[in-house]
């Protein structure tokens, strides 16, 4: 079943797109900016998403840290290559 790869794939480049999209109204081009960027996306927003999910769905502690990890490197990841990318 390939489903589960075209979807990940898909959400990834939504993903990336809207937070290239808000890049230049926030005004981040620089390392510091692209951390502070991807650490509010990654940590506030994802995985914080994952936090409300996991409440509901009583997974364990480890299954969150493992998946909201995830999320926070992935914002984190993508906000500091947007912030360094030279057009």
């Amino acid at each position: 079943m390939a489903w589960p790869y075209i979807l990940s794939a898909l959400a990834g480049l939504i993903f990336t797109f809207t937070m290239a999209g808000l890049r230049a109204p926030l005004n981040v081009d620089n390392l510091r900016k692209g951390i502070n960027f991807g650490l509010a996306v990654g940590l506030g927003l994802m995985a914080m998403t994952t936090v409300i999910h996991f409440a509901y769905l009583e997974k364990p502690l480890a299954a969150f840290l493992i998946d909201g990890g995830y999320d926070v490197i992935r914002g984190l990841s993508v906000g500091v290559i947007l912030a360094l990318w030279r057009k």
